[in-house]
């Protein structure tokens, strides 16, 4: 990936790989780790887990 001088120069592939990098990279980032927290949340509620087992 290279910047661009002119909007002649500008590609398609530049263009999807900056957009893979700065938009898609993070929601997966931010996707597993609301999961992780999820889970980590349910084994920390003391009222939430009433069944135990977790450890």
């Amino acid at each position: 990936m290279s910047t661009e001088t002119t909007l002649n120069k500008v590609q398609r592939s530049s263009l999807f790989l900056a957009y893979v990098v700065n938009v898609i990279g993070p929601v997966l980032v931010i996707k597993y780790i609301a999961i992780v927290a999820n889970v980590s949340a349910r084994i920390g509620s003391i009222g939430g887990n009433r069944l135990g087992g977790w450890h």
